[in-house]
């Protein structure tokens, strides 16, 4: 049994360093009971409720211009899991089945020069799944079925009137309604899949992994989709091992706002003024290869990826609010290389370590292929242009030391990130701060950026009490993150994401008692 309750006065991220109008209370619950029935198997019942209620941040300009711009979110959540567990000799079959509801309100803001942007959504979710594994010589064979009932319900009003004067007081950009926008909806679907996957050992070094799945979806658009994949490694002298592998996904469209996504509501901005098509499935081919390697007291991993994706989904936000819907884009590709050097050899010394280097770039192409989307450019060029996701280059690394004999340890955390593409990436727009972003997303990797960070973690703690074992019946923990309080721009405000900066230092004093 497990629960906790919750409040802060800066939640999520917010649009500007200082946090504004951005608390937020909530609570979680979570039971687990677990039974073992001998030979009847092993059974086990999860359930889990959340609330929370949260302010939606707002900017000093707000504050000045528009003090009533207050909007707030509520969720509830609940969800309960029906498991059970059987082996036989060189043979293990789960099963389970599950239950979640979920909802979501965002309650409009008040006053002149704000968009009124009222949403319910609600989701019921029923499924079950069954898998079964069996050893059988060189093969482990697993076979499975999943079936999930999908119910979403959808309420949403949207008034860009208020905001429009805004950006005329202003001098920003705007789009034009021509009416509110109005969308009540239900549906109900789901989806049938069924996996089959075997791993085959060739030998005492190499390992062949394969193993296809069907997926069957039906939600406002019906597609049936055959995913393969293979996977092969081979293990070396002194420990290092070779790997490849292709896998081949099928992402349905995300349940979040699937209805009114797929509503055809871009007709009523003037810009566009067309419906556009209902979401559809994402497929996409992933290919990796990669070494892990012993180098002296290092573990060194090396791993390089090339995914190509069709229809890819982003999010995409409504004007001043907090609307997320989302948008099918033509094709993605994202590339890059991985590195991590892990220090687990100088555990006697009480030293550990690790170093982990990500180079990578991820591009959307256009056009957009359905959904909902803001800017007309996206449904009229063809070009490629850097996702607000990407980042060049992205470091993290750490290191621990701890004195076996006093229990006491220490250790630091670091995290480097070149920062990510400022609006869309593809033309020279006037965002709300009243700067140029100069975005040119060319495949070249040009665009305008949010400024680089680094930030650093430090953690102090002892282990007291010690049993026999040397298992600390008793342990005090001090962490201190964003030692340098480097309050930085994670990303710059588009039609896909708000401004949102990161958290200011943060300390946190934990006591754990074991029994």
């Amino acid at each position: 049994v497990f629960g906790t309750v919750m409040t802060s006065d800066r939640f999520l991220s917010p649009p500007d360093h200082v946090a504004i109008h951005d608390a937020a209370t909530g609570g979680h619950a979570f039971t687990r009971l677990d039974r073992d029935a001998g030979q009847r198997g092993a059974f086990n019942v999860v359930l889990m409720a959340d609330g929370l209620h949260a302010e939606i941040p707002k900017t000093p300009l707000d504050r000045e211009l528009r003090p009533l711009a207050e909007a707030d979110q509520q969720t509830r959540q609940q969800t309960a899991t029906f498991g059970w567990t059987r082996a036989w000799p060189n043979t293990v079959v789960t099963a389970s089945a599950y239950e979640r509801w979920s909802r979501l309100r965002l309650t409009p803001s008040q006053g002149p020069l704000t968009a009124q942007a009222r949403l319910r959504r609600e989701l019921l979710t029923i499924g079950a799944k069954a898998d079964a594994a069996r050893l059988n010589g060189r093969h482990t064979f697993k076979v499975g079925l999943e079936g999930v009932s999908l119910r979403p319900q959808e309420d949403l009003f949207y008034n860009y009137g208020g905001y429009r004067d805004l950006t005329h007081l202003l001098g920003w950009p705007h789009i034009h309604l021509t009416a509110p926008i109005q969308f009540g909806g239900r549906d109900d679907g789901g989806q049938l899949s069924a996996f089959a996957q075997d791993s085959i050992q060739l030998g005492t070094r190499a390992t062949v992994d394969t193993g296809a799945r069907v997926d069957h979806y039906g939600l406002v658009t019906t597609t049936t989709h055959f995913s393969p994949r293979l996977n092969v490694a081979v293990r070396g002298s002194g420990g290092s091992v070779l790997h490849a592998s292709y896998n081949h996904f099928f992402v349905p469209p995300a349940i979040e706002g699937v209805l009114s996504s797929s509503a055809g509501l871009t007709s009523s901005i003037r810009e566009i003024g067309v419906a556009l098509p209902a979401l559809t499935a994402t497929s996409e081919d992933q290919f990796e290869a990669g070494v892990s390697t012993p180098l002296g007291p290092f573990q060194l991993a090396v791993t390089g990826y090339y995914r190509a994706t069709d229809n890819p989904v982003h999010t995409t936000v409504w004007p001043d609010s907090r609307i997320y819907s989302y948008a099918s884009f033509d094709n993605a590709r994202a590339y890059g290389i991985e590195a991590k050097v892990d220090l687990p050899r100088l555990l006697r010394s009480g030293i550990t370590g690790y170093v982990n280097y990500a180079l990578g770039r991820v591009e959307f192409s256009n056009p957009v292929t359905g959904g909902f989307i803001t800017d007309a450019d996206h449904l009229t060029e063809a070009n490629r242009f850097l996702a607000p996701m990407d980042q060049l280059h992205t470091l993290t690394g750490g290191a621990t030391y701890r004195h076996s004999r006093s229990g006491i340890w220490t250790g630091v955390a670091v995290e480097y990130g070149s920062g990510t593409p400022v609006g869309h990436g593809h033309s020279e727009d006037e965002h709300a701060d009243g700067e140029a972003d100069h975005a040119h997303a060319h495949a070249s990797g040009t665009a305008a950026r949010v400024p680089q960070h680094f930030t650093g973690n430090l953690s102090l703690g002892i282990d007291v009490l010690r049993k026999a074992n040397n298992r600390p019946r008793l342990t005090f923990r001090l962490d201190v993150e964003n030692v340098a309080n480097n309050v930085y721009l994670i990303a710059r405000d588009s039609e896909f994401s708000p401004s949102q900066f990161s958290i200011p230092r943060l300390v946190l004093l934990t006591a754990l008692v074991r029994f």
